[in-house]
C-alpha cells in the first residue's frame, strides 16, 4: 500500500472516530441536563451561550481563525444572515432543553430523526437540488408519519417539526454564505453572549434562583459553566470529521444522536405508545430508504472517479 494510501486510512479513521465521538455526545446531551433540572431552563440557556463563548475564543486561537471571525463581521450580508441563523439555533437551543426539562425528549428524538428528510426538502425548494425517487418515498412516509401522529396522538407534533425546520434552515442558510464552523459559530455565539449576560444577571439580581443560589451551588455552577465546553467539544469533532468523510458516513453517523436521545426518553419512562411506536417505524423506514439511496449515490460517484478515489489518492 502506498503511503498516500496509509496517510488517507489514517485521515478515515480520525474523522470515523472524530465523527462518532460528536454525535455520541450529542446523543447523551439529554443526561447533561437532566443534571440541571433544578434550574429554569431559559437560564441553562443563557449558560449555554455565555460558556460557549471563552470556549470559541479559545478555540479560534489555536486554529487561527481570526482573520475569518473579522471578515464576517465586515460583510454585511454574511452579518445579516448569521443573524437570522443566531436566531434559529436559540430557539434549536431553547426548545431542546425545554423538551428535556418536560420530559418530551422522545418528541426531539423524531424531531432530529425527521432533520436529514427536512433538510433535503428545503435544498429542493430553495436550492433547485433534485429530488431521487428513493427521498420522495422518504419524505413522503415522515409525512405519513407526522399525519399519523396528529390523528392517533390527537397533538401536533410542534416540538419535533419546530426543531427539524428550525436545524434544517440553519444548515441551508448556513450553506449560503463562506463561513467554516468555527468562525459562523463564533459569530453567533458572540451575537448571542450580551443578552445571555443580561438574562444571567437579571436571575441574580431579580430575587429568582439564579447562578449559585441552589442548595448545591457549586456543583450546579460548575454544571452550567461546562454547558459551554458540552456545546462546543462535539461541533470541533463534527469539524474534523465532516472533513475527512464522504457525506454518506456522515449522514449515517448522524442518526446515532436521535438513536442514543430516544433510548434515554425510554429509560427515563416517557410514554411509548403503540401510535408513538407507529410514528418512529414509518421515520425509521423512510431513513433506510433514504441512507441506502444516499450510499448508492456516493458509491456510484467514488466509481466514476476511478481507482485514485476508491483509495482516497488525489492527483
Amino acid at each position: 500500500m502506498s503511503a498516500a494510501a496509509t496517510d488517507a486510512g489514517r485521515e478515515t479513521s480520525i474523522g470515523f472516530l472524530a465523527g462518532v465521538g460528536a454525535f455520541s455526545i450529542w446523543g447523551v446531551m439529554p443526561l447533561f441536563y437532566k443534571l440541571l433540572g433544578h434550574v429554569p431552563p431559559t437560564e441553562v440557556l443563557a449558560h449555554r451561550v455565555f460558556w460557549s463563548l471563552p470556549a470559541l475564543v479559545a478555540l479560534a486561537a489555536i486554529m487561527a481563525k481570526w482573520a475569518d471571525i473579522k471578515r464576517l463581521f465586515l460583510a454585511p450580508k454574511a452579518l445579516a444572515i448569521l443573524g437570522v441563523t443566531t436566531l434559529l439555533i436559540l430557539v434549536n437551543w431553547g426548545l431542546f432543553i425545554w423538551a428535556i426539562a418536560n420530559d418530551r425528549l422522545l418528541d426531539a428524538s423524531l424531531g432530529y430523526f425527521i432533520n436529514p428528510l427536512m433538510s433535503v426538502a428545503i435544498g429542493a425548494a430553495f436550492l433547485g437540488e433534485k429530488i431521487s425517487g428513493a427521498q420522495k418515498v422518504a419524505i413522503g412516509l415522515a409525512c405519513v408519519a407526522i399525519a399519523q401522529e396528529l390523528v392517533t396522538l390527537g397533538r401536533f407534533p410542534w416540538i419535533s417539526l419546530t426543531l427539524s425546520t428550525s436545524f434544517a434552515t440553519y444548515g441551508y442558510l448556513r450553506k449560503t454564505i463562506n463561513a467554516d464552523a468555527v468562525s459562523g459559530h463564533f459569530v453567533e455565539i458572540a451575537l448571542l453572549a450580551p443578552i445571555a449576560l443580561a438574562i444571567i444577571l437579571f436571575w441574580q439580581t431579580g430575587g429568582t434562583p439564579g447562578f449559585g443560589a441552589f442548595d448545591d451551588s457549586l456543583s450546579t455552577a460548575s454544571l452550567l459553566i461546562c454547558a459551554g465546553p458540552f456545546t462546543v467539544i462535539p461541533l470541533i469533532l463534527f469539524t474534523m470529521g465532516a472533513r475527512r468523510l464522504p457525506l454518506s458516513t456522515i449522514g449515517l453517523l448522524q442518526y446515532g444522536a436521535p438513536s442514543l436521545q430516544f433510548l434515554i426518553g425510554v429509560a427515563y419512562g416517557e410514554p411509548f405508545t403503540l401510535g408513538r411506536a407507529v410514528t418512529f417505524g414509518l421515520i425509521w423506514v423512510g431513513l433506510a430508504i433514504f441512507s441506502a439511496d444516499l450510499w448508492r449515490r456516493d458509491r456510484a460517484q467514488k466509481l466514476a472517479m476511478g481507482p485514485m478515489a476508491a483509495t482516497g489518492e488525489k492527483h
